[in-house]
């Protein structure tokens, strides 16, 4: 029986020598690897949560950038299809234009009667003139140059 318990001390021997480490550290060794470990793990952990903050961002940012995009696009459409509409009417669009019109009427019709009434004042200058001037001269010929 010996023989079997030796045999038995000599594997247990050899299985304690295959599970020798890779690395040999001492104990302060070990704890410092774990430490570096355990910190690297955290700075991965944080490192993945911040990047998906981030990425999340970024897709919120680019999603409210594609829907202004489009609110603008559709303006600028709508914008466009009145230009048309008015280019196809010949620049009438209904109440504005209308107004327009007639102020620029008004405003002829005003340029108009102070036309008239500075060529009235002109002839009636004019005639005024004529009457203080002496007889048989010219009122052109007596203004001063």
């Amino acid at each position: 029986m010996k023989t079997e318990d030796s045999r038995q001390e000599n594997v247990v021997e050899e299985a304690m020598a295959e599970c020798r480490p890779w690395l040999p550290l001492s104990q302060r060794g070990r704890d410092v690897l774990a430490t570096v470990v355990a910190v690297a793990a955290v700075f991965g952990v944080l490192w993945w949560i911040g990047f998906s903050l981030v990425s999340r961002l970024e897709n919120r940012l680019m999603d409210r950038i594609d829907e202004l995009d489009r609110n603008t696009s559709a303006s600028f459409k709508q914008i466009q299809e009145q230009m048309d509409r008015k280019e196809r009417t010949g620049g009438r669009s209904g109440g504005t234009d209308d107004r327009m019109n007639r102020i620029e009427s008004d405003i002829d019709r005003i340029e108009s009667d102070v036309n008239a009434i500075e060529k009235h004042l002109l002839r009636i200058g004019s005639a005024i003139e004529l009457d203080r001037s002496p007889a048989g001269i010219d009122p052109a010929d007596a203004a001063p140059d």
